[in-house]
Parts: structure tokens; C-alpha cells; sequence
């Protein structure tokens, strides 16, 4: 619970969705783009704090985590630069209504390839953070990102219309 009212009063009360759904009616995917990375810059703020409240941390601990999540962070943000261009060529489409079968079978493709990109580094990164915390946090630590991420991709999802 504690975890859920951090994150509510840190994240999303203070820069809300930034009118997403009003960027996607437009046909503007610059504009889409533009909100979402800023949405995405904030987000990146937001989040260390949000796991520096809930890891809880020794002052020994920090030292090696720290750098280390910048590289995981850099890592994984790589990818959800990735993703947002995917949404950007989503929007495109379907603002234009050119949603062809190949480009809708092309896009589920490319994020499920995402996915796997996610898992990769993940894998990647977990025996390392294993070596700078006890194995209760680098789990708890992997719960928190998690949740992060389906916020942030469930808020996505509410702006982003299904492919008709």
C-alpha cells in the first residue's frame, strides 16, 4: 500500500497523462512524440525516487547500486525509446487510417521483439545486481520496477486506441 500512495502522489497527480489522448486525435505525430518523451523525461525522475523510498538502502548498499541502475536504467530506457517511435508509427497510421494488415502485423512484431529486449536486459542485469544486494532486495527491487512499468504502460494504453 505504501508503495501505491508513493507512487499516486509522486507520479501521476503531478504531471497527469499531459492531454496524450488530445495528441493522438490530432495528426500530429510530432506532437505524440513530443508529449510522450517529456512524459517519459519525467517519468525517469519520478522513478528513482520511487524506488529510492522503496528499496531502502544501507549507505554501503548505495554506493554500488546506484551506478549500477544508471546502466540498467540507460539500458532499458533504450528500449522504450524504441517503443515510443513504434507509437509514433502507430499514431501515423491510424490518424491517417493507413493501418494496413502488414504494417498491424509488422508493429505486434516489433513489440513483442520490445518485450524480449526487456527480458534480455533484465536477465542481464539481475545476476549483476546480485553481486551489490542481498537477494530480498534484488527481488524487491525487480517488484517495484515491474510495477512501474505496467503503470506507466497501463496510462499508455489509455491514450492509445485499439487497431480497427
Amino acid at each position: 500500500m505504501r508503495f501505491i500512495a508513493l507512487f499516486t502522489l509522486m507520479w501521476l497527480f503531478p504531471f497527469g497523462i499531459l492531454n496524450m489522448p488530445n495528441a493522438f486525435a490530432q495528426d500530429s505525430k510530432d506532437l505524440l512524440r513530443d508529449e510522450m518523451e517529456l512524459t517519459a523525461e519525467l517519468i525517469k525522475t519520478k522513478r528513482k525516487l520511487v524506488v529510492m523510498k522503496n528499496i531502502n538502502l544501507s549507505e554501503s548498499e548505495k554506493i554500488n547500486f546506484w551506478p549500477l541502475y544508471k546502466k540498467f536504467r540507460f539500458s532499458m530506457e533504450r528500449v522504450e525509446n524504441e517503443k515510443l517511435a513504434m507509437i509514433g508509427s502507430y499514431a501515423k497510421n491510424y490518424n491517417s487510417q493507413s493501418l494496413t494488415d502488414k504494417k498491424a502485423l509488422s508493429l505486434l512484431r516489433q513489440a513483442i521483439a520490445l518485450r524480449k529486449k526487456k527480458l534480455q536486459i533484465w536477465n542481464l542485469y539481475i545476476a549483476e545486481f546480485e553481486k551489490v544486494l542481498p537477494p530480498k532486495k534484488v527481488v524487491r527491487f525487480y517488484q517495484v520496477e515491474s510495477k512501474l512499468d505496467a503503470i506507466t504502460d497501463f496510462e499508455r494504453s489509455k491514450v492509445i486506441p485499439l487497431a480497427k
